[in-house]
């Protein structure tokens, strides 16, 4: 290795520490991130969640690649333009000039890396991980391209891979922000809030100024009931982004648990606008409406939802809830027989919806249907439940139906009241 090589290495990573990586890279967004509770209903199913690009990542190669390999200044130069109209959308003329550093350069893990970002974006995440598995094999010190990966896995429901390559990112660069925040992300969607809240802390010592950890941040404690701490939070958040549809979100729920729900069905109709696919704001805003009476209008939100999501059995639990209302609509009592049931075939363990279902066949006399349904919401009571479950045992004792013993489960991600 000659002194130019030496010096050029050096600076290369001078450039890697000055320019924040401007690479890209992928990183899970927090508009679709962590399932939240819905008030009273049971818990959200995960949403496949979004990714979108950032200014970040390497330019040329570390310096212990470069020992193993001398890079072409053309190269470098062409994945530079390359990363730039990445950033742009403009993939084609990406493809074109990512390829051509390969053909200088047919080991440099950072075109590939980019080649990687091509396909996914393209609606190709397998081919996506195949390449930044090859990028890997080249360049294991390459940071990017483990957090890429970890995006692609974490997209999949893979979390214990993904989780794995976001470590490996962090233990590369223990300052790796957008790793650490996917990572906290990937804790979230699996329920472990107290170790995710501590890695969103992490993430904002190092990066203060990302709006979407802020509101991340925001959403837990909203989730968790921390009021104060919420609003500070996502206060913060739309400061740093003022469109930041997840933080209008939150915010929005927020301001139904205090009561305001004209504050809440604002904050969540600029959600929609910030994102018109974001299902959970729909559901939000459908159950904000649904409180305020608006029943027209949140059951007209709610069959939008379940247009989009099918399998949401909190929306299916919602629209039947709405459609049971009226006791003298025969249509409607059919219809939310229909949609309970098929809650409960998406989420057998939905202790609310079996209690509604049991309130819908008794009170249209089908005693036998009805009990079967209470003796189920009886074995896993939530604790926002637990009031209903001296009603429910008087019905069944009534009919001298033996009740179930009652199992009261604790207010968590699952069952907590909103």
């Amino acid at each position: 290795m000659t002194i130019d090589d030496v010096q050029g290495a050096i600076a290369q990573h001078l450039a890697r520490l000055d320019e924040n990586r401007i690479a890209r890279e992928l990183v899970m967004n927090a508009s679709r991130s962590y399932c939240r509770q819905i008030p009273f209903f049971s818990r959200q199913t995960p949403r496949s969640p979004l990714v979108f690009l950032v200014l970040a990542g390497v330019l040329g190669a570390s310096v212990g690649c470069m020992s193993r390999v001398k890079l072409n200044p053309r190269a470098v130069l062409k994945v530079r333009e390359a990363m730039r109209l990445i950033d742009r959308g403009d993939l084609d003329r990406a493809e074109a000039r990512l390829t051509l550093a390969l053909e200088y350069n047919p080991s440099y893990a950072e075109a590939l890396n980019g080649l990687g970002l091509i396909y996914y974006h393209r609606g190709q995440p397998y081919r996506a991980m195949h390449i930044f598995r090859r990028a890997l094999l080249l360049d294991d010190e390459l940071a990017e391209a483990h957090n890429n990966l970890g995006v692609v896995l974490l997209e999949r429901g893979s979390f214990s891979e993904a989780k794995a390559c976001f470590r490996a990112a962090l233990a590369i660069d223990p300052g790796y922000g957008n790793a650490r925040f996917n990572f906290a992300l990937g804790l979230l969607q699996t329920g472990r809030l107290g170790p995710a809240e501590k890695e969103l802390l992490k993430v904002l010592a190092v990066e203060p100024k990302m709006g979407a950890a802020h509101a991340e941040l925001g959403c837990l404690y909203v989730h968790e009931h921390r009021r104060a701490a919420a609003d500070r939070a996502l206060r913060e958040a739309l400061v740093l982004e003022p469109r930041l549809a997840a933080a209008h979100r939150c915010r929005g729920r927020l301001l139904r648990q205090a009561g305001d729900l004209a504050g809440a069905e604002v904050a969540l109709r600029r959600a929609r606008k910030l994102d018109p696919s974001d299902a959970e704001a729909l559901h939000e805003l459908a159950v904000t409406l649904l409180l305020s009476g608006k029943e027209a209008l949140a059951r007209r939100e709610l069959k939008t939802l379940l247009r989009r999501r099918p399998r949401a059995p909190e929306a299916h639990f919602a629209l039947a809830f709405l459609l049971q209302s009226n006791p003298v609509d025969q249509a409607g009592y059919v219809e939310a027989e229909a949609e309970l049931r098929r809650a409960l075939v998406l989420r057998p363990d939905y202790p609310a919806a079996s209690l509604l279902l049991g309130d819908l066949l008794a009170r249209h006399g089908r005693g036998a249907a009805a009990a079967t349904q209470y003796q189920r919401f009886l074995r896993r009571v939530p604790a926002g439940l637990v009031g209903e479950t001296r009603r429910v045992r008087r019905w069944l004792a009534s009919r001298r139906v033996a009740p179930t013993a009652t199992a009261v489960t604790p207010a968590t991600s699952e069952n907590a009241p909103g």
